[in-house]
């Protein structure tokens, strides 16, 4: 509920150690790539992006569960 901010770095270095584990290789991005992939989701209205940080639009559900 409420609000969601993440900055880009702090969730691509999350998501980079999932991408570590056998199971999650074909997922992993680039930098450059990753930042084209958020900027996609910004142009399709679903997070709003703006100088690193993200904010994940209230109609969006997002399941997310970390491991670590």
């Amino acid at each position: 509920l409420g609000k969601f901010r993440k900055r880009e770095k702090d969730l691509h270095d999350e998501l980079k150690k999932l991408w570590d584990q056998p199971q999650y290789k074909e997922f992993a991005l680039g930098d450059q790539d990753f930042s084209h992939a958020l900027k996609n989701l910004m142009r399709a209205k679903f997070i709003d992006y703006r100088r690193g940080n993200l904010h994940i639009k209230p109609s969006l559900i997002v399941r997310f569960k970390n491991r670590f």
